[in-house]
């Protein structure tokens, strides 16, 4: 299998080819049954574990899985329960009625040292061909250990300058002890490639077209993966939206950070799958501004605007 890279002037495409499967399958009909009368969307719902949605396109599976944010201390005891803390820290993790918390389940998993405010750890989104196993997912923890340990540009918050003036003396005598992470949470993902899959230039681009069409939705969805309000001075988000109609499936992945006064920057990933291929199309694109900078008309805290003003401004190649 294949995933090809398209050069482009402002942005970066990849072309994902699975091995081809038979063209002539029946398509899906629009009340939810495929072609062999089963659901097209299954869906599993339990206190204990992380909500999952299945829906059949084709050769493909799409999994949606969903659960609530990781909490920061081990919560398989009482919430308010010094032995659980105590428990946690002996490496004993006293379980509750529905099994270990969410955060002994995987805090192990992280190789951050500082993790953003909310994350949700076990969401993600996964295509997935049935014959050959291989496919994307697009997860929380991949998205969360692919942001640097270094700050990311030379970004400060509006206060910065401020209180720096104020210490000027302090700060030659002692010098300064600058944050040694991203506290940006700026994160280096487009997905993550699972099986047999490769990459390659293509110049293939999406059909912006049939993507504007109005074509009824058989599924949409909203998949967050982390989140953190930067101490109260912006906001660093990533979250995923996919929508499947008779013809596609689209995902969207979307990075957005503001820091107030300051900057904006957009990370976005966009998929497409279209019925009767063998491949998906994936495009990467960034787009960042001082918000000075930025057009009048435009609201920093609006992504869909600063999407429309901003042409990408780099290229990213990674196979």
């Amino acid at each position: 299998m294949l995933i090809a890279n398209r050069v482009s002037l402002h942005s970066e495409s990849f072309i994902i080819i699975i091995t081809p499967y038979s063209m002539d399958s029946k398509p899906e009909s629009r009340n939810g049954l495929s072609a062999s009368g089963k659901p097209l969307v299954t869906q599993t719902t339990s206190a204990a574990v992380p909500n999952t949605q299945v829906f059949h396109f084709g050769d493909w599976i799409i999994t949606i899985t969903k659960a609530p944010i990781m909490s920061s201390q081990c919560l398989c005891a009482k919430e308010s329960s010094i032995a659980s803390i105590a428990s946690h820290q002996s490496g004993n993790c006293v379980p509750g009625s529905g099994g270990r918390c969410v955060f002994c389940r995987n805090e192990a998993r992280f190789t951050l040292k500082y993790l953003p405010d909310m994350v949700f750890v076990e969401n993600s989104l996964r295509i997935e061909n049935a014959k050959t196993q291989s496919g994307i997912e697009f997860n929380a923890v991949d998205a969360v250990n692919s942001i640097g340990e270094q700050p990311s540009g030379d970004i400060q918050v509006a206060s910065a300058s401020v209180w720096q003036e104020s210490r000027t003396e302090a700060l030659k005598t002692y010098g300064s002890k600058t944050v040694q992470y991203d506290w940006t949470y700026t994160p280096d993902y487009r997905g993550s490639v699972f099986g047999t899959m490769h990459s390659q230039p293509t110049v293939e681009e999406l059909d912006l077209e049939l993507l504007k069409r109005r074509d009824a939705v058989l599924l949409f969805d909203e998949i967050q993966l982390y989140g953190d309000e930067l101490d109260d001075n912006g906001c660093s988000e990533m979250d995923l939206k996919i929508r499947i109609v008779d013809s596609y499936v689209f995902v969207l992945m979307r990075f957005y950070l503001r820091v107030d006064h300051v900057f904006v920057r957009l990370y976005d990933t966009r998929l497409l799958l279209k019925k009767g291929e063998n491949f998906m199309l994936r495009e990467y694109a960034v787009r960042e501004s001082k918000i000075p900078d930025l057009p009048k008309s435009v609201s920093p805290m609006d992504p869909m605007q600063i999407w429309s003003a901003l042409s990408p401004l780099k290229t990213f190649m990674k196979s």
